[in-house]
């Protein structure tokens, strides 16, 4: 038995680099391409995931500003309504609108309001902002919203600021229902 009968009929396999240099047999050639090709797919992965996180910040910090837009334009509105000039009123209105419009849009896209009265305290979705001793209330209920919070996709956008009530102190220890 020869050396080339070793090889078998097709003859010694040759690469593309010429005489010497053999090429893998094709089972092998298609692993590597396999294992580039898995490669290649984890690499697009970790990218992708890396660009929806920026997005999911993105639309995060544009409902933040969203939110506080809407608010702003609710303050001027209760500005102007004060006034007694009908002018001012009709802009009071209008701005309203705008405000009503900007909030229906955020439940649309999923926004909800947190923290209401009579709820729990609940630190990661409360920030209290005050006190106020209550003997109608269970110590630790929010007794009053602040300044709405909001929450989108499970996270919370902005904690709703509250006063809570907590046990009242005994007679001759502070004032009952004052603010803390």
């Amino acid at each position: 038995m020869t050396p080339d009968d070793a090889v078998g009929d097709e003859g010694p396999r040759e690469g593309p680099e010429g005489p010497g240099h053999e090429t893998p047999p094709e089972g092998e050639r298609e692993e590597s391409e396999l294992r580039m090709e898995l490669e290649r797919l984890r690499e697009e992965l970790v990218a992708l995931k890396q660009e929806r996180m920026r997005l999911a910040g993105a639309v995060e910090r544009l409902l933040r500003h969203l939110i506080g837009v809407s608010e702003t334009v609710e303050r001027v509105a209760g500005l102007y309504e004060l006034s007694e000039d009908a002018n001012a009123r009709a802009l009071s209105e209008g701005l309203r609108m705008v405000s009503s419009a900007i909030e229906r849009a955020l439940r649309e896209e999923g926004v909800e309001v947190i923290g209401f009265v009579g709820s729990r305290f609940d630190p990661a979705l409360h920030e209290a902002v005050g006190f106020v001793e209550s003997e109608e209330h269970e110590e630790g209920t929010v007794v009053s919203v602040v300044e709405k919070g909001f929450a989108y996709a499970g996270k919370v956008l902005r904690p709703a600021k509250v006063l809570v009530a907590k046990r009242p102190q005994p007679e001759g220890a502070g004032e009952a229902g004052r603010v803390t």
